[in-house]
């Protein structure tokens, strides 16, 4: 992996990265997995979208991974990100699961705050671990007992009624119906 930091910056164990990084690289890891090509996900996010998708977008995007934090980076809506999901056949939520890898290559731990939402302003969010990510990513809310975890069962159960909703309870798996 090519190496983008800089050396005057901080040194990489101390870098945070941006929710949007996490999902650059999940697009990346997405593509590579359904087989295409950065030019054949930008023609099925141009047929999905109606907007400007060139190759070169798609490139950005992904490599927004390898940008240091200080640098631009690419940011996704929800309109993209659904696009993203649509194209690639992945949900939504995979493009928020954390890497266990940091840019430059380092592990990261799962008590490693390393994941920061929000602009880079003092009033951000404290930076987010791995396993507070996934966890956000595959809605714990959905926990048995939990009035919003209710919530989702029932408009799940509304809407898709052939879905299996996976609740943890203390630490066991159950299958609703």
């Amino acid at each position: 992996m090519t190496q983008r930091w800089k050396t005057t910056q901080p040194r990489p164990e101390q870098m945070t990265v941006s929710v949007s990084q996490v999902v650059a690289v999940n697009v990346t890891k997405a593509r590579k997995i359904r087989g295409l090509t950065q030019e054949e996900l930008a023609v099925k996010l141009r047929a999905l979208t109606g907007g400007q998708w060139p190759r070169s977008a798609v490139s950005m995007a992904e490599g927004s991974w390898l940008s240091a934090p200080w640098e631009r980076v690419r940011k996704f809506d929800v309109n993209q990100l659904i696009a993203l999901s649509l194209a690639l056949d992945m949900p939504v939520s995979w493009f928020l699961l954390p890497p266990d890898q940091r840019p430059d290559g380092g592990l990261v731990e799962d008590s490693d705050p390393w994941i920061k939402c929000g602009a880079g302003t003092e009033t951000d969010l404290p930076a987010l671990t791995n396993r507070q990510l996934t966890e956000i990513a595959i809605s714990v809310s959905m926990e048995a007992g939990r009035p919003d975890g209710d919530l989702l069962h029932q408009r799940v159960q509304q809407h898709a009624p052939e879905y299996i909703v996976l609740t943890a309870v203390e630490g066991a798996i159950n299958l609703n119906k």
